[in-house]
């Protein structure tokens, strides 16, 4: 249950931002993105919950450099696994660690990127270019 309910925290966590952010509250969207990220390191959760808000807020801004490095992040995280057994809030209920995750995740975030309008922005950028072809390659999509 309570990993059901942190996770419910994150996805408001993210909802908010992109309220703040359509009201032009970059500010506020930041601090909340602080929040969240402060929240997986507290809570022992997967990275990927602390990069996903700074990955809106860019995405927002249109930042490409800085969308390139989040989205990178995000790839970084989804390659390394989640040992609940290593976290004193789920090693009783971990049956065992998050792996291969890549396996199912990466595919639908290159999805994602290839298909999303929020990255409409970033398809004629090289780097970003690169980056989908060398994540399609090690994800086999």
């Amino acid at each position: 249950m309570l990993l059901q309910d942190l996770e419910k925290i994150q996805r408001c966590l993210f909802k908010l931002i992109d309220i703040e952010l359509k009201v032009d509250k970059s500010e506020k969207a930041k601090q909340i993105a602080e929040i969240a990220q402060n929240m997986v390191h507290l809570f022992g959760l997967w990275q990927y919950g602390a990069v996903t808000p700074y990955l809106q807020i860019v995405l927002y801004e249109k930042d490409a450099e800085q969308s390139i490095k989040q989205i990178k992040a995000i790839f970084d995280a989804a390659y390394k696994s989640w040992n609940m057994d290593m976290t004193p809030l789920f090693y009783r209920t971990a049956q065992e660690e998050f792996t291969g995750m890549e396996k199912y995740f990466v595919p639908a975030f290159i999805s994602e990127l290839k298909s999303n309008s929020e990255y409409d922005f970033l398809r004629t950028n090289k780097a970003f270019e690169n980056l989908l072809v060398d994540y399609n390659k090690t994800s086999n999509v």
